[in-house]
């Protein structure tokens, strides 16, 4: 090819692959970004929970309430933090815990969220079930919404044990990141 004829050759060429390779790599990258979706905290935090109530009190297996939901006593929607938080948690409990954490919590569980699928936690089958606990239940695990610091440093959670008669229980717990994991670090309240 003569010289003018080649650079136009190159310049169609070239607008080609510009027009053409910015989005097939666009596309490359959005398909890499997608396969390294980012974990949920929450469902790291309710993992964590789990595993320590199995370790406090093992079982051979789990019946898991099928939703994140409301602990005792309920968030009711337009309810007033301040009110909530002052029958919750005493003000001498809660010096050391930020109130922007305890509000994330309290705004958290303003909603449910339905649990996925468990598995197994420390060897242990997980069976999410649908009822509350009643006369012909055993006991079941039940998980709040978990309030998660903006940072992501520190999170809150209860954990309820309910079963039929006067047995039951519901601990709130303060869970902090660590370099593995979460690690809980104080109850808040039972």
């Amino acid at each position: 090819l003569a010289p003018a004829a080649e650079a136009r050759f190159v310049r169609r060429r070239g607008g080609f692959l510009v027009r053409l390779g910015i989005p097939l790599l666009l596309s490359a990258l959005a398909c890499v970004s997608q396969a390294r979706q980012s974990p949920d905290p929450e469902m790291e935090v309710v993992r964590q929970a789990l595993e320590d109530e199995l370790r406090e009190a093992p079982r051979d297996s789990v019946l898991l309430f099928h939703l994140l939901i409301t602990p005792t006593p309920p968030i009711q929607p337009g309810s007033d933090f301040e009110t909530w938080l002052d029958a919750m948690i005493p003000a001498s409990f809660r010096r050391a815990i930020p109130l922007e954490l305890l509000q994330r919590y309290w705004e958290a569980n303003a909603t449910t969220r339905t649990l996925p699928p468990i598995g197994a936690i420390a060897g242990r089958s997980v069976r999410l079930v649908g009822e509350r606990a009643s006369t012909n239940t055993p006991g079941i695990l039940a998980l709040s919404r978990v309030g998660l610091a903006r940072k992501s440093d520190s999170a809150i959670v209860s954990v309820s044990l309910e079963c039929p008669g006067l047995c039951g229980s519901t601990d709130m717990w303060l869970y902090v990141r660590v370099s593995d994991g979460w690690e809980r670090r104080r109850r808040l309240h039972s």
